[in-house]
C-alpha cells in the first residue's frame, strides 16, 4: 500500500492543508506540554516534517502558497525545538566582574541613578504639569 502523497491531493486546496498542518501544530504544542521534560522527537520526528516542507516546496501546486510553506515551517521548527529544560540551561548568562563593579564618575565617587518621583512620593496637594493642565479645562 502506497502511502498518500502531496501530488495525491489533488481535491485538497491550500486553504484544507493550512488546516491540517494547524490541528498538527495543535497536538505538536500539547504533547510539548503534557511530555514531562519536553521532548517530543520520539513521536514526531524532525526528518519527517522536513521532508514534508521540502515535498512541499517542489509541488507546482503550493511552491507560491506562502501561508502553508510558513506554516510547515513553524510546524518544523516546533518539533525540533530542544526541550525545555535544555533550553532553560542554554540561557543562563554568567555576571562578568566588569558588571559587578560599581559604576563610578571622574571624582572617584560612585554614582547614584536619579529616580523618578512617584505619585505616592509626592506630598499631597502637589500637582504635575499634566495634572494642572488637566484641572485648566
Amino acid at each position: 500500500m502506497k502511502a498518500a502523497g502531496i501530488e495525491d491531493a489533488e481535491g485538497l486546496t491550500a486553504a484544507q492543508i493550512k488546516q491540517v498542518i494547524r490541528c498538527g501544530l495543535q497536538v505538536v504544542r500539547l504533547a510539548k506540554r503534557v511530555t514531562p521534560d519536553g521532548n517530543i522527537t520520539a513521536v514526531w520526528r524532525p526528518e519527517a516534517v522536513s521532508s514534508l516542507l521540502a515535498r512541499f516546496e517542489q509541488n507546482a501546486r503550493f511552491k507560491n502558497s506562502s501561508a502553508v510553506i510558513g506554516m510547515c515551517k513553524q510546524l518544523l521548527s516546533t518539533v525540533s525545538s530542544t526541550p525545555k529544560a535544555e533550553k532553560a540551561k542554554k540561557t543562563e548568562r554568567t555576571v562578568t566582574e566588569e558588571e559587578l563593579r560599581p559604576v563610578v564618575d571622574g571624582h572617584g565617587e560612585e554614582k547614584k541613578s536619579k529616580s523618578k518621583k512617584r505619585k505616592a512620593d509626592r506630598p499631597e496637594g502637589e500637582t504635575t504639569p499634566l495634572t494642572q493642565k488637566k484641572l485648566k479645562k
